[in-house]
C-alpha cells in the first residue's frame, strides 16, 4: 500500500509518496524492464581473493584463498570449477600463472616468491572464463609489494611529491543551472591515492567565497553549489602549506534534471529536481525512474506537473541490501542521470565472540566462537596471523567490498574495506560521498538495450578432451571402438562410448594435476575383447590460461612505510627459508622366494574370509570386465543396464551373490556394470558368506550381519596404481593442468621481537578452517613473542559474509 509522510527540509516542506520497492507493479511491457531482464538473465560471477598479506619479503610464500560468488545471489557459485590466477610485474608481464580447482565456491593455494621476483610492485589477478563475457568487473585485482633483502638493505620512507590532482563530480553526473547541486570531491596524490584532510574553498567569478569543504582521510568529500550558467567557479585547496587552484570544469547545463539520494532515518529519499526553464519543456512528459541491484529491477512512473521537484521515498527494508542503482529515463527511454546508493540495512555479516587463548608448551591454541554459523552447512574461513603492529596488510578490498561494492562501479575504490570495518553512521555517509564521485555505474544502458545474448566464453568445469579418430579406429561393423581412459592418480578406469557415424569422443570433467597424463586404450570388440593403445588426435579445452581483456593494474599499492619517521633496517633479521625438500632414508629390501602375487594373496587371506584373487597383469590380460572373470570362476553372471548380477549354482536360496565394493554393501549394482578388471586390486569370493559383516551405507546406518548368502567383495586400486602403463595404452600430456595443493611454509627469523618482525613478519596462514559442531573455530600456532592480529574472512550459512580483524594479547 502507498502511504504519505511529510519530509521536512530547512527551506521546503514536501508531501512525499512512500514507495514499497518491488511491491509496485513493474511495467512488464516497458522497454527498460524487458531489456534489463533480458540482459541480466545470464548469471554473473564475482571473485574475491584473501591474500595472507600485501607486503612480502622475497623467499616468502603468498598464501591465498579465493571465493567465487554468484553475483546475483551473493552465494558461492555452482557454475564454475576453473579459476585462473596470475601475478604480473610493473610491465604487465606474467610472472606466475595457475589454474585452480574451485569446490563449493572456494579454492586456495600458495605462490612461492622465488628467483623470478625482484623488489617492486606486482599485480595479483583472479578470474573465471565466464566473466570475460561481461563489461562489469567481476574479477579480483590487487597490488602487492615484494622486497628483496639482498637488493634493499632497508625499507625506506617514501618522499611524496607535493603535486595533487583534484576532481569535482556533480551528483547524478550533471550540474543544472539555478538549482542546488551536490558536488563530490576527490583529491589524490601523484600515485593515485587519496590526500587526507585537505581543505578547500569555492569562489565565484568575482572571487567571492561561496562555500568551504574538507575531505576525509581518503581524500573524499562534497559541497553544495547553487550553480549559475554565466559563472566561472574556482576551487582553492590547501595542502602541506601550499595553495592549489582548480577550475570547476563541469558545464552548467541550462536544461535538465538532477537526481540526488539522501538517507533519512530508515528511508532513502530520492529528489528529482529541474528548473523553471526545463519544466516548460518536460511538463507532463512520462519519465521513468528505474531502481536495480544487478538482479531485480523496478520501474516507477515520474511526471513533473506544476512543481520543479519530485520526491520519492523508499523504506530501506524494502530496498535490497547492498548496492542500488537509481537511473532516470526521459520520455524516449534515454538514461539522463544516475546515482548509486548503498543500503547497509540487512547485510548478513557474522561476528565472532569470546576468543579463548590456551597456552601450551611452545604454542598457543586459539578458539573463537561463531554462534550464528550453522555448523552443518558449508562454511570456510581463511585466517592470516600477523604481528599486531604489522605494516604489511594493506589490501584495498575485503570479501564484502569486493562482492557488494566494487562490481557496481567503473573505477577502483581505494581502501574499499574501510567502509565495512566497524560501520557507523559517519562511515555510511563517507561511502555515500564516495558514490557521488563515481558517476554512472558499471551497468551501461547502451549495452543493456543492445544486448545480443551471445557469450564467447563458456563456463568451465575441468578440462574437456575431444578425441578424434580415423577409419582405422573403427571396428568390423564400421563403428568406433569403445575407449578406455585413465587419469593418473585422480581417477579409475572409465569407458567412453560413441555412436555410429561419429568421428570423435568427448571426455568431460577431467581435473589433471601438473604431471598427470591421460592414458587411453581402444577396446577391440572381438571374441576376446583385447586392449590396444589408442591412436587419436586430442584437442584440449581449455589448453592455456586466457588473458583478461582489461589490462588495468588496479589501485596502486598503499605505501604504509610512508608514515615511518626513519628507515627500517633488515640487516640483522634476514629471513631464513626452510627447505622444501625432504631427505629420503635409504631403503632396506627384503626378498621373498614367493612371487609378489602369491605373497600378497597369502597376506590378504589371513585378514578375510573366502578365497582371494589378486588381479595382476596376467589376470588383466585374460579378462577385460569383472563379469568375464566371475563367469570363469563358475558363477552364472548377468551384466547389463540393470547392473551386475551373479549366482552360485547348487546353493540354497537360489545362490544370488551379494556385492561389496571397498567394504560398502551395494544395494544397487549398476556401478559394477561392465566394470573393468584394470580398476580392481583384488577380489574375495565367499561362497556361503560365513563370518561376513558389512557397512550398510556408513554414517548412522552402522554395520551388521546378513543371512548366510554368497558374497563377492571387490577392492579397487588406489588412484596412483602404476599398472595399465604398458603396451596397452598410450599416454597423452595435458597442455594445461590444475595446480597441486601446496603447503604454506611459515618463514623463520633470527629475531622475533625487533621492529622489522613486528612490521613485516609472518606468523601463520590458514586457508580452509571450518566451525565445529559447537560453532568454534580453532587454530594452533607457534607461541609468538608479540601481540597478534587475526585477519579473518570467509563465508557461511549459504550467503553470509565473515570479515573481522581481531587483535589478541598472547601473553
Amino acid at each position: 500500500m502507498n502511504t504519505h509522510f511529510i519530509f521536512r527540509n530547512p527551506k521546503i516542506i514536501f508531501v512525499v509518496l512512500l514507495c514499497n520497492l518491488f511491491l509496485l507493479n513493474a511495467q512488464e511491457d516497458s522497454k527498460i524492464y524487458s531489456a534489463y531482464e533480458d540482459y541480466t538473465e545470464a548469471p554473473r560471477e564475482v571473485v574475491y581473493v584473501h591474500l595472507n598479506k600485501s607486503t612480502y619479503i622475497k623467499g616468502e610464500d603468498i598464501g591465498f584463498t579465493a571465493y567465487v560468488f554468484d553475483k546475483q545471489s551473493k552465494k558461492p557459485s555452482k557454475y564454475t570449477s576453473n579459476l585462473y590466477v596470475t601475478i604480473e610485474d610493473g610491465n604487465k608481464k606474467s610472472i606466475k600463472k595457475a589454474l585452480l580447482k574451485v569446490e563449493n565456491g572456494v579454492a586456495s593455494n600458495v605462490f612461492p616468491l622465488d628467483s623470478t621476483f625482484s623488489s617492486g610492485q606486482y599485480t595479483f589477478k583472479a578470474y573465471t572464463n565466464w566473466m570475460r563475457n561481461f563489461n562489469e568487473r567481476g574479477y579480483h585485482i590487487e597490488s602487492i609489494k615484494v622486497i628483496d633483502p639482498n637488493a634493499n638493505q632497508s625499507v625506506k620512507s617514501v618522499v611524496m611529491s607535493d603535486g595533487i590532482d583534484a576532481q569535482f563530480l556533480p551528483e547524478g553526473g550533471h550540474l543544472l543551472n539555478n538549482v542546488v547541486n551536490s558536488v563530490g570531491v576527490v583529491i589524490k596524490d601523484y600515485n593515485g591515492l587519496g590526500i587526507p584532510e585537505a581543505k578547500g574553498q569555492v569562489f565565484d567569478k568575482n572571487n567571492q567565497l561561496i562555500t568551504e569543504f574538507q575531505v576525509n582521510h581518503l581524500g573524499i568529500g562534497r559541497f553544495l553549489l547553487k550553480a549559475k550558467s554565466n559563472n566561472n567557479y574556482t576551487i582553492k585547496i590547501n595542502h602541506l602549506d601550499k595553495a592549489y587552484n582548480f577550475r570547476l570544469n563541469e558545464t552548467v547545463e541550462p536544461i535538465g534534471v538532477t537526481l540526488s539520494v539522501v538517507k533519512h532515518r530508515n528511508k532513502a529519499i530520492v529528489a528529482l529536481v529541474t528548473n523553471a526553464e526545463s519544466l516548460a519543456q518536460i511538463k507532463t512528459k512520462p519519465y521513468s525512474l528505474a531502481i536495480h541491484n544487478g538482479k531485480k529491477i523496478d520501474v516507477i512512473d515520474v511526471v513533473f506537473d506544476s512543481e520543479t521537484t519530485v520526491i520519492k521515498a523508499f523504506e530501506l527494508s524494502a530496498l535490497p541490501s547492498g548496492m542500488n542503482v537509481f537511473t532516470l529515463f526521459n520520455e524516449t527511454n534515454q538514461p539522463i542521470v544516475e546515482r548509486l546508493f548503498f543500503n547497509y540495512q540487512g547485510l548478513d555479516i557474522l561476528k565472532s565472540r569470546n576468543v579463548v587463548v590456551q597456552q601450551q608448551k611452545d604454542s598457543i591454541k586459539l578458539k573463537f566462537n561463531y554462534k550464528d554459523i550453522a555448523p552443518y552447512e558449508f562454511n570456510n574461513l581463511s585466517v592470516s596471523v600477523l604481528p599486531q603492529d604489522t605494516k604489511s596488510y594493506n589490501s584495498h578490498q575485503n570479501i564484502i567490498s569486493q562482492t557488494l561494492l566494487q562490481p557496481y562501479v567503473k573505477g577502483y575504490i581505494e581502501q574499499a574495506r574501510y567502509y565495512f570495518t566497524e560501520v557507523n553512521e559517519d562511515k555510511k555517509l563517507e561511502l555515500d560521498n564516495l558514490l557521488i564521485t563515481q558517476g554512472w555505474s558499471s551497468y551501461d544502458w547502451n549495452n543493456i538495450f543492445n544486448n545480443s545474448n551471445t557469450y564467447a566464453y563458456p563456463f568451465e568445469k575441468g578440462i574437456s578432451v575431444k578425441a578424434n579418430f580415423t577409419s582405422k579406429e573403427l571396428n568390423d561393423n564400421g563403428e568406433p571402438n569403445y575407449v578406455m581412459y585413465y587419469l593418473d592418480r585422480n581417477d579409475h578406469f572409465k569407458v567412453s562410448e560413441s555412436e555410429k557415424g561419429k568421428t570423435n569422443y568427448w571426455l568431460e570433467n577431467l581435473f589433471p594435476e601438473e604431471d598427470n597424463t591421460l592414458k587411453m586404450s581402444n577396446i577391440i570388440n572381438n571374441n576376446r575383447k583385447r586392449l590396444r593403445p589408442a591412436s587419436l588426435y586430442l584437442q584440449f579445452f581449455p589448453s592455456n590460461i586466457p588473458s583478461l581483456r582489461n589490462t588495468d593494474q588496479g589501485m596502486p599499492y598503499d605505501e604504509n612505510t610512508a608514515k615511518e619517521e626513519a628507515p627500517m633496517t633488515m640487516d640483522g633479521n634476514v629471513m631464513i627459508k626452510p627447505s622444501r625438500n625432504i631427505e629420503m632414508l635409504e631403503e632396506v629390501i627384503v626378498k621373498s622366494r614367493l612371487s609378489p602375487t602369491m605373497q600378497r594373496r597369502n597376506e590378504l587371506s589371513t585378514r578375510t574370509n573366502g578365497r582371494v584373487y589378486v588381479v595382476d597383469q596376467s589376470v588383466e590380460n585374460s579378462y577385460t570386465f569383472l563379469s568375464n572373470f566371475l563367469a570363469q570362476q563358475g558363477l552364472i553372471v548377468g551384466d547389463d543396464f540393470q547392473g551386475l548380477r551373479a549366482r552360485f549354482p547348487n546353493t540354497n536360496g537360489g545362490g544370488s551373490a551379494v556385492f561389496v565394493l571397498d567394504d560398502m554393501l551395494l544395494f544397487d549394482t549398476t556401478p559394477l556394470t561392465r566394470f573393468l578388471m584394470g580398476n580392481i586390486d583384488y577380489i574375495v569370493i565367499n561362497r556361503f558368506g560365513i563370518g561376513e559383516r558389512f557397512n550398510f551405507g556408513g554414517g548412522n546406518l552402522g554395520g551388521g550381519f546378513l543371512p548366510q548368502q554368497g558374497v563377492i567383495k571387490i577392492y579397487t586400486k588406489s588412484p596412483d596404481h602404476p599398472r595399465f602403463l604398458g603396451k596397452k595404452s598410450r599416454a597423452y600430456e595435458f597442455p594445461l593442468t590444475f595446480s597441486e595443493q601446496k603447503k604454506f611454509y611459515t618463514p623463520k627469523y633470527r629475531y622475533y621481537n625487533d621492529d622489522f618482525y613486528k612490521h613485516y613478519g609472518t606468523i601463520d596462514w590458514r586457508p580452509n578452517l571450518k566451525v565445529d559442531a559447537n560453532g568454534f573455530v580453532s587454530l594452533k600456532i607457534e607461541k609468538p613473542e608479540v601481540p597478534i592480529t587475526l585477519f579473518i574472512e570467509g563465508i557461511a550459512n549459504n550467503g553470509a559474509f565473515i570479515f573481522e580483524e581481531k587483535s589478541i594479547a598472547t601473553n
